[in-house]
């Protein structure tokens, strides 16, 4: 899967409680396991980066938390998702 890389670093920021698309997978055990996230930058423009790490830091109040890394035009970023059980979405922590 080609990732588009533009001749000018984005600024990309991690609000908050800002939601954003991801795609996981889940184990025959039921374990839940991000891989790629999606956010936007400054001026809307999408990038898609894949998680190189991704652990789950706990499960409370039905909200599964994960601290990722991942690499951004050559520079390794961390990240938290948090994923809401009930609703099925995905935010920045």
């Amino acid at each position: 899967m080609p990732f588009l890389k533009p001749d000018r670093r984005p600024q990309i920021r991690h609000p908050q409680g800002h939601p954003i698309d991801v795609i996981a997978t889940f184990k025959k055990t039921g374990e839940l396991k991000p891989l790629y996230f999606r956010v936007e930058d400054d001026r809307q423009e999408r990038f898609i980066f894949m998680l190189s790490k991704a652990y789950e830091r706990r499960n409370f109040n039905f909200v599964m938390t994960f601290e990722c890394s991942y690499e951004a035009f050559g520079q390794q970023n961390f990240i938290v998702l948090l994923f809401d059980v009930t609703t099925n979405n995905w935010r920045i922590g």
